[in-house]
């Protein structure tokens, strides 16, 4: 079979479903042996921060069965989905709300706040809320809600002019344009910015646990950059990039079965 290389290294190219595969084959390959070799010592300059995959495999084991792996590792799930579900609820109709010039300064104020540290509202969710659980999801919720009102206002703002046109020539009033060119016109990219949302959650889910040290897999993290246990702080990174790997894979999963017709708009 012959392989033309010419759409890879062109601007904007494209590339078959195989060749995607392969590509991502390639560099997931690429990135092993390296990892490989740099373990062995054979490159000119190899990292000897990056410990080896044999070093992490048994660092994992170890954190199994001494530091409540799969116990902690729940926990950070569990506060990743509900944090999913909390801030969507929040952020999806404020960013409705801007298709109403009234309410339009009020979503861009919240927008805005997505520039406040996330750590400046601690004290004020603990006097709410109290500590633990609650506490981490108050923050979580916060610092994603901000980010995700950011995005979806976004996808509202780029719907254009002549679909509300469209609507209303056929007779729809203000309830039934909403519910066709808003609400059901970016219900696909909706769903994909909740999954990107997904990932940043992660990232803040780390900071949170290591502030409010009760319970998830930011703490381990914590307990193992303080001693510089290299094995088991990179052993949790990489349980967190398969974990969040794995739903954005859910996430795209349920796009391409939900709105079938995605697939074919992301693909022109």
């Amino acid at each position: 079979m012959r392989i033309k290389l010419g759409p890879l290294l062109r601007v904007n190219g494209r590339v078959t479903p195989t060749m995607r595969r392969a590509l991502v084959a390639f560099w997931v390959s690429a990135l092993l042996l390296l990892w490989f070799l740099n373990s062995m010592g054979w490159l000119p300059n190899p990292i000897e921060v990056l410990p080896t995959p044999r070093e992490i495999a048994l660092a994992v084991r170890d954190m199994h069965w001494n530091n409540a792996l799969v116990r902690n590792l729940f926990a950070s799930v569990k506060l990743n989905v509900y944090g999913i579900l909390l801030s969507t609820a929040i952020s999806l109709p404020v960013a409705y709300l801007t298709v109403l010039p009234a309410f339009r300064p009020l979503t861009m104020g919240v927008a805005i706040a997505r520039y406040l540290p996330i750590a400046g509202f601690t004290i004020i969710f603990m006097i709410l809320f109290g500590v633990g659980f609650e506490l981490k999801l108050a923050l979580l919720t916060a610092g994603m809600s901000f980010f995700l009102v950011t995005s979806l206002i976004s996808v509202v703002q780029a719907i254009p002019r002549s679909a509300y046109d469209h609507a209303r020539v056929l007779g729809y009033n203000d309830l039934q344009v909403f519910r066709a060119v808003v609400a059901r016109g970016t219900a696909h990219n909706v769903l994909e910015i909740i999954g990107q949302n997904s990932a940043i959650g992660w990232g803040m889910i780390i900071f949170i646990e290591m502030i409010q040290r009760s319970e998830g897999i930011g703490m381990l993290m914590s307990d193992f950059f303080k001693v510089f246990n290299l094995p088991k702080s990179y052993g949790c990174l990489l349980i967190i990039g398969l974990v969040a790997f794995t739903q954005d894979y859910l996430f795209q999963l349920a796009k391409r079965v939900i709105f079938p017709f995605s697939v074919l708009e992301d693909r022109g």
